[in-house]
């Protein structure tokens, strides 16, 4: 596309905004519930916004007594003991007996900031002092990095959908109960659509369990700049805001305008139901200060970026060149 092309559209984006009507999100993820056993809420790799945004609706009373299950992207199935002896039982454990629950799963990289052990240990000390338990469902293929081989890796990351979707019916369909589903975006897309990163059409979680009859509401967060508001006073939208993308204009652009993933003229409201905009979020989750410190866990990086190769490599390197190697540098300037 020729740059004053994309600023037309851009032009074009925000004129959409300006004349867009918004919902207040504060008491919405509750009520949604009244229409459907399952809500998708988008997760963004990087950032910290969604699950923030989950944490703080489900400290609404009325909101948390909806939600049975959470289930999350960012667990293997392989310890799910461990996780329901911490959130449902209220063993105190330390953050280093559970870090095997989000370290052991395929895309490891993408859980190194906190706010997943910040979730675990809100619905912890929810489960404690609330009569209606909330479960944290991981959904990720049980293995074991000890053992497996780059084939048998790379078998699981493109099954993996398919485990997702047969964990929600028996963890959270099969016995009548509600659960959010916290995946990253484009595990949540309503439709099978062709992505940029995987060969041909890609079938969703969220599809998959539509293509099975089942109803999901999605919310899509917002990545990227701030949105100006079309109040007369101007400035960004109310945060928290949800933009309804089945009657609001916004949900009309072309999703090859909306993301540089897609190559689909298909409406926004083709792949999700809600945006969920809470301010400008450039993506600058920081890691957790223990992953930074922790030279074993960087030798594990390294001996699994060596196995699966790829894009796994390239995060393993970029991440430890960028977080590991300045602290060296501290350390060797403060002898």
């Amino acid at each position: 596309m020729k740059p004053c092309n994309k600023r037309g559209v851009a032009l074009a984006l925000m004129l959409i905004l300006m004349l867009s009507p918004v919902v207040a999100a504060e008491n919405r993820l509750g009520p949604l519930f009244d229409h459907t056993d399952l809500v998708a809420l988008g997760d963004v790799h990087g950032s910290e916004r969604p699950v923030d945004y989950l944490i703080g609706q489900l400290q609404q009373p009325a909101t948390a007594a909806r939600v049975d299950n959470i289930v999350v992207e960012f667990g293997n199935a392989r310890h799910q003991a461990l996780a329901d002896e911490y959130v449902l039982s209220g063993a105190d454990l330390t953050v280093e007996s559970l870090q095997p629950i989000w370290r052991d799963t395929l895309y490891f990289m993408a859980w190194q900031t906190p706010q997943y052990l910040h979730l675990m240990s809100f619905l912890r000390q929810h489960n404690a002092t609330s009569e209606h338990a909330i479960r944290l469902v991981l959904t990720e293929p049980e293995f074991d990095w000890s053992s497996i081989t780059r084939e048998q890796w790379q078998a699981l990351t493109v099954s993996r959908e398919v485990s997702y979707q047969r964990t929600v019916q028996q963890e959270v369909l099969n016995r009548k109960q509600t659960a959010v589903l916290l995946f990253g975006s484009f595990h949540q897309m309503k439709i099978p659509l062709a992505v940029a990163g995987k060969e041909g059409v890609f079938t969703s979680l969220v599809a998959g369990l539509r293509n099975q009859g089942e109803e999901v509401i999605t919310l899509w967060p917002h990545t990227g700049p701030a949105l100006e508001s079309s109040s007369p006073t101007g400035g960004e939208y109310q945060v928290p805001t949800l933009i309804d993308l089945q009657t609001d204009p916004y949900g009309q652009q072309r999703l090859s305008d909306f993301s540089g993933r897609f190559q689909s003229d298909k409406p926004l409201s083709a792949i999700a139901d809600y945006y969920l905009y809470q301010g400008a979020d450039f993506r600058t989750a920081q890691p957790d200060e223990r992953n930074i410190k922790d030279r074993r866990w960087h030798q594990e990086m390294r001996r699994r970026a060596a196995l699966t190769g790829g894009r796994v490599q390239q995060q393993v390197d970029g991440w430890l060149e960028r977080y590991v190697q300045p602290c060296k540098s501290d350390y060797a300037k403060e002898q």
